[in-house]
């Protein structure tokens, strides 16, 4: 994964999530587990060095296993891909 370099692009996504106002759920479901351990998603500047990639567990119990799950779809797709005669 190479992340988003295109600035169409980057522009065409950061419109959709404003658009659908999706980033003001992000900061509800997000907001209480890090408010619990003392760190202010709308200020993250604020936040200890240590604390920058550090996930509540409780997150981490409802995110991984849908992000693992996404995954095993695309090693699924990429092993159909690598099998199928070209």
């Amino acid at each position: 994964m190479e992340g988003l370099h295109d600035p169409e692009k980057i522009n065409e996504h950061y419109q959709m999530v404003f658009n659908n106002a999706l980033i003001y759920g992000f900061e509800e479901s997000l907001g209480g587990p890090f408010k619990k351990q003392g760190l202010d998603i709308k200020a993250i500047e604020t936040w200890p060095v240590e604390k920058i990639n550090w996930i509540p567990e409780e997150l981490k119990e409802k995110l991984i296993p849908p992000i693992q799950n996404i995954f095993k779809g695309f090693r699924k797709e990429l092993e159909i891909v690598s099998v199928s005669p070209k």
